[in-house]
Order: structure tokens, then sequence, then C-alpha cells
């Protein structure tokens, strides 16, 4: 038998789509009947023609034909136009992310509500030294009072997102950079604790310091990691030395 467009048409659709098709399979989808009495009042009402009850095969397989194209091609004409990309099927999404030999699985479902992320070139990053970094905040900027032996200054910064939130970044480096301790203290830090991923096998144990619960994760002769909340901000510690625990808990003591 002679193939007519519409069979080249479908063959395409099959052959390139057919994840897409596999999809569909979940969709409700509604009585051909009620498709067809909808898609003939359409056409009727645009044209001036009165209601019909009766349909030819013709038309009814003119009718499937056409249902199946929206189905397919409207959402491959709409996903790269930036004003109709809100428009999606609600299926739900999983992403699968490994990173340092940790996995994190998040599930997002469509229906959730996207808030837009500031672009990074809106951010504003300043290279500062410690003397400048009390002038150039508004808050009181952390410094530690103490660090083990041989750790120098590497780095000051500042950095300023559009919705008014500063992070202070601090890097001090051993041993060329072999051995590195980072604090990070931020603004608005009840509103980003969030979560944190790490290695089964790390300890995890919750301390007081000062007052402050801190959650420090160890990996043993490798780094430490601290993250504690206090007065409105989020602190973090990062260190990269095999040094004592003592001495991590006398590096949270002392940054004034």
């Amino acid at each position: 038998m002679k193939k007519d467009n519409m069979d080249r048409l479908f063959e395409h659709i099959y052959e390139n789509e057919g994840e897409r098709i596999e999809d569909l399979k979940d969709i409700p989808i509604p009585p051909m009947d009620k498709v067809m009495s909808r898609f003939n009042e359409s056409i009727n009402e645009k044209h001036g023609i009165k209601k019909e009850n009766k349909y030819s095969p013709c038309k009814k397989a003119a009718i499937t034909a056409a249902s199946v194209l929206v189905i397919f091609i409207i959402p491959i004409l709409i996903q790269d136009i930036p004003q109709v990309s809100a428009l999606k099927f609600n299926i739900r999404k999983q992403i699968n992310k490994v990173e340092n030999g940790v996995r994190s699985i998040r599930f997002s479902d469509e229906k959730e509500q996207v808030q837009p992320s500031a672009n990074d070139s809106d951010e504003l990053e300043e290279i500062l030294t410690l003397k400048e970094l009390q002038d150039k905040t508004e808050f009181h900027a952390l410094i530690p009072n103490y660090l083990p032996k041989g750790y120098k200054e590497k780095s000051v910064k500042l950095f300023t997102h559009p919705d008014n939130q500063q992070i202070v970044e601090q890097i001090y480096i051993k041993d060329g950079g072999k051995n590195k301790i980072e604090f990070t203290q931020y603004t608005k830090g009840d509103e980003a604790n969030g979560e944190v991923n790490t290695r089964a096998e790390n300890k995890f144990e919750k301390i007081n310091i000062d007052g402050k619960e801190v959650n420090l994760i160890t990996r043993p002769n490798v780094m430490y990691t601290a993250l504690w909340f206090y007065n409105g901000f989020k602190f973090e510690l990062i260190i990269r030395d095999p040094i004592s625990r003592n001495e991590v808990i006398k590096i949270i003591e002392e940054l004034k």
C-alpha cells in the first residue's frame, strides 16, 4: 500500500519521539466521543455550520490524527519559547547528583513554583584585607584570633548578593596550600540553613561551644566541617588538616 504524508509523519514521530509516547501512557485522555464533539463544534462555530450529530469514517480518522499531532507537536514547538516555558506536563522529575562520593537524590513536582535565581553577574565580589573588612560590612565580621602554627592569610573576600545578603569568606593556608582553613560567615543565616550531605562513615556530633550548638563532622586524619547558627548568622568552618578535635574547638572559641 502506498504511504501518504500522514503515514510518514506518524512513522517519524514514532522513531524520534518513542520515549514521549511511553510517558503519555500515564496521562488521562478523555473519551474520543468528547474529543470529536468538541473539535466538531469548534469547526462548525468558526464556519457558521449547525451542529452535526454524525461523523463519517473519514472525519473520525482526521480528528483522531489531529488529536495525536496536537499531543506530540505542541510540546516540541513550545519548549524553546521563553514566554511559554512554564507550560509543562505534570510529570514528577528526578534529579540525581553525585559529587565527591555523595549521592543526592531530589524529586521535583512540576507544580512547584520555582523562584528565579539571581544571575551570577549580579553578585558583587570584593577582595579585601582583614583591616578593610570591618569598614566594608554593616555587621561585625568574626575573625579567628587563634590558628594552628604555620597558618597565614591567603584571601579575604566580601560577596554582596542582589537581595542584600552578604557573605564573608576567609581562607588561611599552611605548607604552600597543602593544608587549608576556610571560614565563611553569612548574613540572613536563619533563611539559609539548608542541609548537609556527607559520607556515611564520617563522624557527626553536636557540641556546645560558648552557648552555640555546633554541628561537627569529622573525617579522621583528613578534615573537619563545623556548621552553626547564631544571632541571625550562619557560620561554616572547613579545616583540611589532621589537627586535633581540641584545636578545632579552640579555633571556634577564639572567633572574635
